[in-house]
């Protein structure tokens, strides 16, 4: 029997009769999705509590090219090939926290009249088209201007946030306030003397008496990109970005 299993290939050989070829199996690269993770650190946090055990992500800084997925704010651009979609829960409300301590902001009249003579619907429209809506202060008439007329007065400003959307902003004011012979000037953080105001993108949420010495700004909608292709992705109510169910279709 053995002469007959060995001589049976050659046999077939010698016949015509093809010979099945056994190839390894190709090897499948592992397909990836390539995340922008934000400069800002919060926003950093917030998304890496996201891709936490999630296989398959490479995390890409924010500005590199090409990503899969990322998240935008104001009016979105989507480069080819990705598609905008709109995630409330990560908007960012951006607001001025003022120093009741600090001049011309401690006097409860210039701060009511500065409230009313920031112009919020320019500044969204303006900086963000139809990214951001204003949030209204629910005060009433600014009135006439409490200080002297010769009088200019200097208000420094902190931005809180080192995004893109913070300096925009704090030029904004600037901007809108200088005609109203006010001086918005940006500094460093300084522990040695009252800052007049602090840009934040959160609600300072002050309680008690003093709710002047919060002037609400802008809404600045958020909105996440996806490359067409890859599904799976969804925002929860708590506002986490849910990748577990992530995949490439065909």
């Amino acid at each position: 029997m053995r002469p007959t299993v060995l001589l049976l290939p050659l046999g077939l050989l010698l016949t015509g009769c093809p010979v099945q070829e056994i190839r390894p199996p190709e090897r499948v690269a592992p397909q990836v999705i390539r995340v922008a993770v934000p400069a800002d650190p919060a926003l950093a946090d917030r998304l890496e509590a996201s891709l936490a055990g999630v296989a398959g992500i490479v995390r890409v800084p924010s500005g590199d090219r090409p990503v899969d997925v990322e998240v935008v704010y104001g009016q979105p651009d989507p480069p080819a090939g990705m598609v905008a979609t709109p995630i409330p829960s990560w908007d960012r409300s951006w607001f001025l926290e003022l120093d009741p301590t600090a001049r011309w902001v401690n006097d409860p009249n210039f701060r009511h009249w500065l409230a009313m003579r920031i112009d919020r619907a320019g500044m969204a429209r303006v900086l963000f088209g139809e990214g951001a809506v204003p949030i209204l202060s629910g005060h009433q008439e600014a009135g006439r201007r409490p200080v002297s007329s010769g009088a200019m007065p200097r208000l420094q400003i902190l931005r809180g946030s080192d995004s893109p959307s913070a300096y925009r902003i704090v030029s904004r004011l600037r901007a809108d306030l200088l005609p109203e012979q006010v001086l918005v000037e940006p500094i460093e953080e300084s522990r040695d003397r009252a800052v007049a105001l602090r840009l934040v993108d959160h609600d300072p949420d002050h309680g008690g008496t003093e709710t002047d010495t919060v002037i609400p700004l802008i809404r600045e909608k958020a909105f996440l990109l996806v490359r067409t292709g890859l599904s799976g992705i969804a925002a929860s109510p708590s506002g986490a970005l849910l990748f577990e169910n992530a995949r490439w279709t065909p």
